[in-house]
């Protein structure tokens, strides 16, 4: 508006320089005054200028809802930060709480691994026993059955030697005697056949080898 009046306001201008310049020339002043035609319209510059014009009215408004959306977006962002800090409390605390109370649980598991553990290491050692035990009756029985006929052949051969000290001592003794009994008997017929010599031959007996 303000340049349609700039540009009518030079066209009077223009209008009267020229009407000023036609009465110089020589032009009739009798004549009436044309309009100058005017420039057509553009309206997308129009357009272009009222939206323009809009924007800058709402700007400030428009600054003002950019400001409230960034704080209230801050707010959000803090709000959904504050409820992941709650939600983080509450699943710490549950932690907690099944914390208190699966310590015992996991102390009693603890306890009866242990005693598992325990369980099997002493089935393992009566398992031991009992094989070390199979192994001693195994070892006894097998000696039992090596040396009982090294014991009976021992028993016997002690029977054995007895008997046969025994029988070289009945033997030994039945000769001794029987020694004794043949030169005690040989000594007293040489002695009764040398007794009798002499009451027969009384020379004899001195050796003269008369009677």
């Amino acid at each position: 508006m303000s340049t349609s009046r700039a540009s009518a306001g030079a066209g009077e201008v223009t209008d009267g320089s020229v009407a000023g310049a036609g009465t110089s020339i020589g032009g009739t002043a009798g004549e009436p005054e044309r309009p100058p035609p005017r420039p057509p319209v553009d309206l997308r510059a129009v357009a272009l200028r009222v939206v323009l014009r809009a924007v800058v009215l709402r700007a400030p408004v428009l600054r003002a809802v950019v400001f409230l959306a960034v704080d209230l977006r801050a707010v959000v962002f803090f709000a959904v930060l504050l409820r992941a800090v709650v939600f983080f409390a509450v699943d710490l605390r549950a932690v907690v709480l099944r914390a208190a109370v699966l310590r015992p649980v996991v102390f009693f598991a603890v306890l009866l691994r242990a005693v598992v553990f325990f369980a099997v290491d002493l089935r393992a050692v009566v398992f031991f026993a009992v094989l070390l035990r199979a192994v001693v009756f195994f070892a006894v029985d097998f000696l039992a059955a090596v040396l009982r006929p090294v014991v009976f052949f021992a028993v016997l051969l002690r029977a054995v030697v007895f008997f046969a000290d025994d029988f070289f001592a009945v033997v030994l003794r039945a000769v001794v005697r029987f020694a004794v009994d043949f030169f005690a008997a040989v000594l007293r017929a040489v002695v009764f056949f040398a007794a009798a010599g002499a009451t027969v031959c009384p020379l004899a007996s001195l050796g003269s080898g008369r009677c």
